[in-house]
């Protein structure tokens, strides 16, 4: 199976021999990659939509050790049946949804790659108040940035400066290229967003929340 750097990034995070469900699988590509690699050997694939689920089962039929269900969130699972545990493709919102309601399964996850499409902001904020991070990787893909995030529940608290749940802290602290060139993409897209209200001669509240946010994402460069 060959996968977007996107998708091949989340798999390449998952630890070697470890049991692992891929949360909203969709076609299960991750699933086939993680299996056909010799990455893991049991792998539940699930989604909450039925006609994507069957395009699921379809492909992986051949394979004996992933497991298609049919199911919304992390109530497709046993407690420690799995590892480790994939959400990619879903907003912050959703993401942190399906965390809150299965903390059960979650405190005994070794490890949780999540991939945010929208709301990476509010769900960093969450995961700082009762998980530890792993790893934070940024992918440039189809002319956007993907944010890969990897933690584990440790019920305790981590402070760090705002800024860091819209930046992925430990990818900056490696100064990993896609990052750089990420927090330079934001800042320029503020400034053009900053232009727009000011021609508008709209929400000034907006044009200084947005220049205070480019200064603080600027020191960093």
């Amino acid at each position: 199976m060959r996968l977007s750097d996107r998708l091949k990034t989340i798999a390449m995070m998952v630890t070697k021999n470890s049991k692992i469900a891929d949360i909203g699988t969709d076609h299960g590509q991750v699933p086939i990659f993680l299996s056909e690699n010799k990455i893991s050997d049991y792998i539940v694939c699930s989604d909450i939509s039925e006609p994507s689920l069957l395009k699921s089962k379809e492909i992986v039929k051949n394979f004996t050790n992933i497991y298609p269900r049919l199911g919304d969130g992390l109530n497709v699972l046993f407690e420690n049946e799995v590892d480790e545990i994939i959400i990619a493709g879903m907003g912050g919102h959703l993401i942190v949804k399906i965390l809150e309601e299965n903390l059960n399964i979650v405190k005994n996850l070794k490890s949780i790659i999540l991939q945010p499409m929208q709301a990476s902001e509010y769900l960093r904020e969450y995961l700082y108040s009762k998980y530890k991070f792993l790893d934070e990787k940024v992918v440039y893909e189809d002319s956007k940035y993907f944010e890969i995030i990897q933690v584990v529940y440790s019920g305790e608290e981590t402070v760090v400066d705002e800024i860091f749940y819209e930046i992925p802290k430990l990818s900056y602290e490696r100064k990993d290229i896609a990052c750089l060139d990420f927090i330079e993409h934001k800042i320029q897209k503020n400034k053009e967003i900053i232009r727009n209200v000011k021609k508008s001669n709209s929400d000034s509240n907006k044009v200084e929340t947005l220049e205070s946010k480019n200064f603080n994402l600027e020191r960093l460069l």
